[in-house]
């Protein structure tokens, strides 16, 4: 029986594994591991501060080939193609691929990328080398960075830095971030739904709505809200359906602290009537959508919004708790 000859090659997949394993080196870096959607879809997108106020964002195209090497006119003719889409959004631009076939070409390869400021990373036997440095491209537009990276990024970096853990982000619409962990009910959320950067507390999904709700004390919960600060705002939203795509919409939105006994009575009575299909967040606002903060005030702020809506959060977690006592 003939042996077909092993598939040679290095796929797009190993290359970017080997990207991810060369920002890992450094533990300043922070890896957005799931697709950015700015528009364009980066292969890797990683980020750290330089100072306090100061943060390089970069976006890395990656490259496979069906053998060893590539070819220099593939690289210069479709390869940077999609990495100079990049340039728009993230100041510094990589691009990653196998070796060059031929060491003349190599050099033509290097001219052009420094011309065009895109960086290269080369990758061979699945390791990943840097050849050259990325520059900052003429390309770059202001407000499409700021909002739909800097902003992005730096709202992931904060979460993980208050609330750890392994949590999720919703960044598949080019202008919006959502960081929450799923497994905790109510979970802490940062969000810019509202446009500008809001952080508190969700809770949602039936199973978690049903576990909690139904052991409320409006008066109880009524006056935990007159205590949280003049900025925090309360949305009660329906959720009809979350598939094939969400489909919802607020039925009340005003702030924390102006919520009446009735307003909570009746939200916890609709919730029951719809069959817990509800969703609670109570949310302060942390920054502007374009306002630009340092890195410790980014920090701060967050663990402020933290301490200030805990006790809200423990209380609807001590309701759960009270029903399986109950079992």
């Amino acid at each position: 029986m003939l042996k077909l000859p092993k598939e040679r090659g290095i796929k797009e997949a190993d290359i970017k594994e080997a990207v991810i394993k060369l920002f890992e080196k450094d533990s300043d870096y922070l890896l957005v591991k799931e697709p950015f959607n700015v528009g364009v879809i980066p292969d890797v997108v990683a980020f750290r501060w330089v100072d306090d106020y100061q943060i390089e964002a970069i976006a890395v195209e990656c490259k496979g080939s069906k053998g060893d090497t590539l070819a220099a006119k593939y690289i210069i003719d479709f390869a940077t193609e999609q990495a100079r889409a990049y340039q728009a959004y993230f100041p510094y631009v990589y691009l990653a691929t196998p070796r060059v076939s031929k060491s003349e070409e190599e050099i033509i390869v290097r001219k052009i990328l420094a011309t065009l400021r895109i960086g290269w990373i080369c990758v061979n036997n699945k390791k990943a080398n840097l050849q050259s440095e990325a520059l900052v491209s003429p390309r770059l537009v202001e407000s499409e960075y700021i909002i739909k990276v800097r902003q992005r990024l730096v709202a992931i970096w904060a979460y993980n830095e208050v609330f750890g853990g392994d949590f999720n982000r919703n960044l598949m619409e080019p202008e919006v971030v959502h960081c929450f962990t799923k497994e905790d009910f109510p979970n802490f959320l940062l969000t810019n739904y509202l446009g500008d950067y809001y952080c508190g507390i969700c809770l949602e999904q039936q199973p978690n709505v049903k576990a909690i709700l139904p052991n409320i004390k409006p008066d109880d919960l009524h006056r935990l809200l007159q205590e949280l600060p003049e900025e925090f705002i309360a949305e009660f939203a329906y959720i009809d359906t979350y598939k094939p795509k969400e489909v919802s919409w607020p039925l009340l939105r005003k702030k924390a602290n102006q919520l009446s006994l009735q307003d909570v009575n009746w939200l916890k009575d609709f919730a029951k009537r719809m069959r817990w299909k509800t969703r609670i967040m109570l949310l302060g606002k942390v920054w502007g959508r374009s306002e630009i903060l340092s890195r410790d005030e980014h920090k701060r702020i967050l663990e402020k919004v933290k301490e200030e809506v805990t006790p809200v959060k423990e209380y609807l977690v001590s309701q759960s708790r009270k029903r399986h006592r109950s079992r």
